[in-house]
């Protein structure tokens, strides 16, 4: 049997979290929501631009999904800055620059409300 691709995962999870979004099922969207974070818990790979564009054109500003990429994307520096991010929404990628504003000022000074778990591996030398 072949080894299953965790992006495959992940694409589904984010497909289903876009229609749970869409039928409005907070429920639906939370687990989901959880399950994704597991995956990224398990393999490094980020959604490919094409997904991360159906995820901005089918959710509202501030969405968790939307968050929780730009997350990823930060995490993941090199793949963002190389593979894909001329296709990726402009607004993702202004929410990739907020996060890194954020990163820095996390460095500088302790800010208020910010986690320092998604931070953990990207506090400077």
């Amino acid at each position: 049997m072949p080894e299953r691709d965790p992006t495959e995962d992940v694409t589904i999870l984010i497909k289903l979290y876009i229609l749970a979004d869409r039928l409005q099922d907070l429920e639906s969207a939370n687990m989901i929501m959880d399950a994704l974070v597991r995956c990224s818990d398990y393999h490094d790979d980020v959604p490919k631009a094409e997904i991360c564009t159906l995820a901005y054109e089918t959710t509202p500003p501030g969405s968790p999904l939307r968050k929780l990429m730009v997350v990823w994307r930060v995490h993941d520096v090199a793949h963002c800055l190389v593979e894909g991010a001329a296709q990726l929404p402009k607004d993702m990628l202004a929410g990739i620059a907020r996060e890194f504003g954020m990163i820095t000022a996390y460095q500088r000074h302790d800010v208020p409300g910010h986690d320092r778990h998604c931070l953990q591996g990207l506090e400077a030398p």
